[in-house]
């Protein structure tokens, strides 16, 4: 997904580009993939909306204004958990971990303080997240109480994205601003 083209690409583990779905967001920056319904959700920041859509790029659902405002500190992440809640996370002033419920109304509000802002998120089967920042440089994992289980520090300039592959304890995050997808894997974890 890309915040310049604003189009959703499907790629493969080296970053290659193998297909860009005809859907067309505006400022988009969070997806994830809905197993239930074989699709997927994005967000879009500044209008905070939230979008369901097919994966041939079909808008099958839209929720918009999920949360107020209206400015560049808004709607970065989204996933699921383990038991297919699904979260929502904004980046800044403040950050929040944002749980919806079954209608997609707020259920949950949780403001984050220990980083100036989060770029995007992930979930664990163990009902734990990985967050990435792109100010702090860092990737935690936290409680869905918002505690941090373990940190560490990014060489990577300006993260936008992070997905994990559990079962490898591998990490696949993106940078913005160079248009790369760093690979890292987790040791004796």
């Amino acid at each position: 997904m890309s915040d310049e083209t604003n189009k959703i690409y499907k790629l493969d583990f080296t970053g290659n580009i193998l297909q860009i779905l005809s859907f067309q967001g505006n400022d988009l920056e969070g997806i994830a993939y809905d197993s239930e319904n074989n699709s997927l959700w994005v967000v879009e920041e500044v209008a905070r909306n939230l979008i369901n859509v097919s994966l041939s790029g079909t808008v099958l659902q839209r929720f918009q204004q999920i949360i107020p405002g209206y400015d560049n500190s808004g709607l970065e992440g989204i996933c699921f958990d383990s038991e297919h809640s699904l979260f929502l996370l904004k980046e800044k002033n403040p950050v929040q971990l944002i749980k919806l419920d079954d209608n997609y109304s707020v259920i949950q509000n949780l403001e984050l303080d220990f980083a100036g802002d989060l770029s995007d998120i992930c979930s664990t089967t163990g009902n734990s997240f990985w967050l990435v920042s792109d100010q702090e440089k860092s990737l935690y994992q936290i409680t869905p109480t918002g505690n941090i289980l373990q940190q560490y520090e990014l060489n990577i300039p300006k993260t936008e994205g992070i997905a994990y592959l559990e079962n490898h304890h591998e990490f696949y995050i993106v940078s913005d601003s160079e248009n790369r997808l760093y690979h890292y894997q987790l040791i004796n974890n």
